[in-house]
């Protein structure tokens, strides 16, 4: 089953598995981000990760090859130090590296880690590149909750009277000492819908 199957008429493409996304990670690290190239027909799950993570003023100027670059850019920016640097080198994230092959890509990564090439990529590669696909899933997540949160019902200072936000359709909420009300969301609400729909909200390993 593909994981984008939209032909333009609305079919909602199918939330890949942490796995499918970082088998994708894996083939742009074979590629480098300067070959990832329109239509992305092999990277369905990297793609669902750009349309879902980016924030939403990027999604009408941005091809989905650059919403890819952005959001690998924003997952690698969590990151620290020589791991930053030697992901965004190996992706070719970087200036030295871009559009060069994944033999020097990874050369200059294992330059920051003093190792051989061999021990750089079994014992650094692989978590550096689950790290980035933990971080896509977050981005997703992260922008899942702050649209459900600008779509609940907020409210004036003004609105006491619980008929008033009956009329609204709303249920009333009792006022809270900091501002307007609304409607509270927490990581519980959200790992309960999560369960519910028989899904993971953190991706395993």
């Amino acid at each position: 089953m593909a994981i984008d199957s939209s032909t333009g008429s609305g079919t909602r493409a199918r939330e890949p598995s942490h796995d499918e996304l970082f088998a994708n990670m894996a083939e742009v690290r074979s590629r480098g981000v300067g070959n990832v190239e329109a239509p992305l027909d092999d990277l369905p799950a990297l793609r669902w990760a750009a349309r879902n993570g980016c924030p939403a003023s990027h999604d009408e100027y941005l091809t989905d090859a650059e919403k890819i670059e952005y959001i690998l850019r924003l997952a690698v920016s969590r990151l620290r130090g020589k791991s930053a640097q030697a992901i965004e080198a190996l992706l070719g994230l970087s200036r030295q590296t871009r559009g060069r092959t994944v033999g020097f890509r990874r050369g200059e990564a294992v330059k920051l880690y003093g190792k051989s090439r061999e021990t750089f990529r079994v014992r650094f590669e692989t978590p550096l590149l689950m790290a980035v696909t933990t971080n896509l899933r977050l981005l997703v997540d992260e922008r899942r909750l702050a649209i459900r949160e600008a779509r609940l019902p907020t409210f004036s200072n003004n609105d006491k009277d619980p008929s008033e936000s009956a009329v609204r359709g709303c249920s009333y909420l009792p006022r809270r000492p900091e501002g307007p009300l609304r409607t509270p969301i927490s990581l519980e609400e959200v790992m309960k819908l999560k369960k519910q729909r028989k899904e993971s909200f953190w991706p395993s390993f």
